[in-house]
């Protein structure tokens, strides 16, 4: 039997209201090169009654958890399980239109560079909106900076190319942030393709609202692995991307003072060596606002100011 090109990992926790539709938005598009895997992770009540309905002719391979061991894991089940070459994501309440899974292998076939991609996408529920992401892997990656840029159930990755990174971390919160932050770091190319492919179910009970307070911490973490991965000497993304990012740049104070103790170390590491002295000098002096305990919060007026200044002194480098 020849292995499917799309594997379709679909984790479901007591989504029962939602799965048979969710995988129709499947179904009604060509399924002779996909596979479908349904990973529930403890549910209730099994997942497999309700999915069954809605598969038809669908290669399904179904895993049932005893207990709810989270979406990571769910999802890394989901990978080991999968022949396909490409990986698609779906979750058991939203829907893929478009026909956007054979539109992102093809993408992927032709442009053997790309490690993966997502698509805007559709809010709908009990909130309706257009979400449009960047769409140039330089562009996502700087973004990153300050949020995740692709959207979950819309993403496809080449599991080949994304390597040993591929993989979710149980540990973090953010499973998806942190998997494209890590795959761009190592140097993976991951980008948007510019139509919209995915329907993104918002309600007030979803496990992703309902865990944004335990996100936040992580998802600075994240920011920060990323702002200094922009300002390491080897990275490819140089100044301009840089001057352009931090242009748009606003954080809370909390997590200005953090970002400050990233700025700090890596001044120290950076100043022997960089090409870019006064930019350090700049970054240092802003860390330094924020370490001293007798210096005030920076205000907005203070803060877009030295803004301005690193984006003059990086638009200067950048000529040169």
């Amino acid at each position: 039997m020849a292995l499917p090109l799309i594997s379709i990992v679909m984790p479901a926790y007591n989504a029962e209201e939602w799965i048979e539709e969710s995988i129709r938005s499947i179904t009604q598009f060509s399924t002779s090169e996909l596979e479908l895997i349904v990973v529930d992770d403890g549910s209730t009540r099994p997942q497999e009654e309700y999915a069954s309905k809605a598969v038809g002719g669908l290669k399904t391979i179904y895993a049932r958890s005893a207990h709810n061991r989270g979406i990571s894991t769910a999802l890394n089940c989901g990978i080991l399980l999968a022949r396909g070459k490409y990986i698609a994501r779906l979750d058991a309440d939203d829907l893929c239109i478009n026909d956007r899974l054979s539109q992102q292998a093809e993408f992927l076939e032709a442009h053997p560079d790309i490690a993966f991609c997502g698509t805007n996408y559709e809010h709908f529920g009990s909130n309706n909106s257009l979400v449009e992401q960047p769409i140039e892997p330089d562009e996502c990656f700087v973004t990153l900076a300050s949020r995740c840029c692709f959207g979950h159930s819309s993403m496809m990755i080449d599991r080949q190319r994304a390597g040993a990174e591929f993989y979710y971390d149980p540990a973090s919160a953010s499973e998806d942030y942190d998997l494209w932050a890590r795959l761009f770091i190592s140097g993976k190319q991951g980008c948007n393709l510019p139509f919209i492919g995915m329907r993104y179910r918002q309600s007030d009970t979803q496990l992703t609202v309902t865990g944004l307070s335990r996100r936040s911490k992580f998802d600075f973490g994240i920011r920060t692995k990323v702002i200094a991965h922009i300002l390491d000497e080897s990275s490819p993304f140089k100044a301009p991307i840089l001057a352009s990012y931090l242009s748009g740049f606003r954080l809370g104070i909390n997590d200005q003072k953090a970002l400050a103790g990233t700025f700090r170390r890596h001044w120290e590491e950076a100043k022997p060596k960089s090409r870019y002295s006064r930019t350090w000098s700049l970054l240092e002096e802003y860390a330094l606002s924020f370490i001293s305990p007798d210096t005030p919060p920076v205000s907005d007026t203070d803060f877009s100011a030295w803004t301005y200044r690193i984006v003059s002194e990086f638009n200067q480098l950048a000529k040169t």
